[in-house]
């Protein structure tokens, strides 16, 4: 298959990979004229809600700015008013989220065709709502849940809510760069043996935040085996059934239940996701849709801005046309930066490790060497924006995670590749930084990246009581940071971005885990669970 487009280039897409050659201008409007035209192809609640806010003379509903009438001038300056006017409330020919029957209804069958799912729901409250949901309709209290320890906060709290236990999973993990990779089968299945009969979930996040995926197809049979359901956060990988190159999507691996953040990698707007139950799941009743449903009211507003979800339904459509091609060119910017990127002194590439990984290549993992650098990932953060207005979607220790998408354009990679190469010459000119900066730079990377590695890693910190018992506990106290070793922590403690707990509800807090938590902090990172301000953590 071969296809020609994006501006500027031409491309020969392979199924192992991508050749690429200079090609005549293009313009990227001209492209997306050549693939199928998204007329004709519905997309009802968009257009229900534009054809509404039209015919509307007199508005005596929510919300109450009136269609833009009395929306704040800085607002209506800086947006215009079109956008206001379409803010509506539920009416009649709107539908109803809760219990969809008209328009949504229509449009979640669609997304459910295109995504591959025997049944839709549409998400205003991210993608957390939508894990919060799967947990709540499928857990029980004090049954066991397999989680892998770099599971987002999110999942943490729906087993607050459900009352499960969680039963944690190694995954496989980098010392050096500080990065988990997928979840072994193998641990997997120990773990499942183990608990043989009590565990009611598995829980798997794939693709990870650095684009790696786990074998959903082999977890899916392991799980069957033991008469678990299994949930995927596939919040970073909605993209992935729309173009031959990207991992196969984890509905058409065997998951019983898929959630999107469709605002992550596809275009609605942020806040949105779906919510996926696969057919197999849902014609043998191995889960019960309605519990989803109830659940879903539990996590969702009872006022859903139609904005958002007319966004999910014109993004389901731009994709089920265009998304082919749009993605044709997220592709070709990654890999063009990739090569520029690994030509820098001082920064390599991560990607796959070898032929049979599975991962997103639009995934931009950029390691600082330490043998260069006497900063870390959130100092080159920090000059990147000041400097440069070149934005990262994720800071770390000592690497940066940059996600090409198809609302990037050649421009961009130029900003950063040309940002990267003036960080990097500077560096090559400060005659301040000594080879002792860089080797101890260098030792302390090292050093933090096995404390990590001690807190992901089998054995895990001591769970002493589950993470309901602990965020209901009546001794909950705060008490100061230096002095909680030992301690239970009392709630989830991250770094954020990307959300992942450094410490558990009901886990005792250990040397470890002080020190992540310290080092994050000296270097910038933002903790959610943590008061700066006194220095306190809460504990039981």
């Amino acid at each position: 298959m071969s296809v020609s487009f994006v501006v500027n280039h031409s491309f020969i897409y392979h199924r192992h990979g991508i050749k690429l050659k200079r090609k005549s201008n293009n313009l990227l409007s001209r492209v997306y004229s050549n693939v199928k035209q998204g007329t004709s192809v519905p997309r009802p609640l968009f257009d229900k809600l534009v054809e509404e806010s039209k015919r509307i003379k007199a508005s005596f509903h929510f919300p109450g700015h009136k269609r833009g009438s009395a929306i704040p001038s800085c607002m209506l300056n800086s947006f215009g008013p079109s956008m206001f006017s379409a803010d509506l409330p539920e009416l009649p020919a709107l539908d109803n989220l809760a219990n969809p029957s008209g328009v949504i209804k229509e449009a979640e069958e669609l997304a459910a065709k295109v995504f591959s799912a025997g049944k839709s729901w549409f998400l205003v409250n991210g993608a957390t709502s939508g894990v919060l949901a799967a947990l709540m309709s499928c857990c029980r209290p004090k049954r066991k849940v397999l989680v892998p320890r770099n599971v987002h906060q999110s999942v943490l709290y729906g087993l607050i809510l459900c009352g499960s236990i969680p039963v944690y999973i190694s995954p496989n993990y980098h010392v050096e760069y500080n990065i988990a990779f997928e979840i072994p089968e193998s641990s997997l299945e120990e773990q499942l043996r183990e608990h043989r009969g009590e565990v009611d979930a598995v829980v798997i996040v794939s693709p990870t935040y650095h684009g790696y995926v786990s074998n959903i197809s082999d977890i899916s049979e392991i799980c069957r085996r033991y008469n678990a359901i299994l949930i995927v956060d596939e919040a970073h990988g909605a993209h992935f059934i729309f173009h031959p190159s990207f991992p196969p999507p984890a509905l058409r691996s065997g998951a019983d239940i898929v959630v999107h953040g469709t605002h992550k990698c596809l275009t609605s707007l942020t806040q949105t996701g779906m919510l996926h139950l696969s057919s197999d799941a849902l014609l043998s009743g191995r889960v019960d849709a309605n519990r989803i449903s109830n659940a879903l009211q539990l996590f969702q507003t009872s006022s859903p801005n139609y904005l958002l979800l007319a966004s999910l339904d014109a993004s389901r459509q731009q994709f089920e046309t265009k998304g082919e091609a749009m993605l044709e060119n997220a592709l070709y910017l990654a890999s063009l930066a990739k090569r520029q990127l690994e030509e820098i002194p001082g920064f390599r590439i991560l990607g796959k490790r070898n032929p049979n990984d599975m991962f997103d290549p639009t995934r931009m993992n950029v390691v600082l060497r330490e043998d260069y650098w006497d900063c870390n990932g959130f100092d080159m953060d920090q000059l990147l924006i000041e400097n440069y207005g070149v934005y990262a979607e994720l800071p770390s220790f000592n690497h940066l995670v940059f996600i090409v998408s198809p609302g990037n354009v050649e421009s961009d990679i130029s900003c950063l590749v040309d940002a990267l190469k003036q960080i990097s010459i500077e560096r090559k000119k400060d005659n301040n930084i000594t080879p002792k900066d860089v080797s101890q730079n260098c030792l302390h990377w090292q050093h933090f990246g096995k404390v990590v590695s001690r807190l992901l890693q089998s054995p895990f910190p001591r769970q002493r009581m589950s993470p309901r018992e602990a965020f209901y506990h009546p001794d909950r106290q705060f008490v100061p940071f230096v002095d909680s070793e030992g301690r239970i922590a009392a709630c989830t403690v991250s770094c954020y971005p990307p959300g992942i707990p450094i410490l558990l509800p009901g886990e005792e807090i250990s040397h470890d885990a002080l020190v992540v938590i310290d080092t994050l902090k000296q270097f910038g990172a933002t903790i959610t669970g943590f008061h700066e301000d006194n220095n306190t953590i809460q504990v039981v």
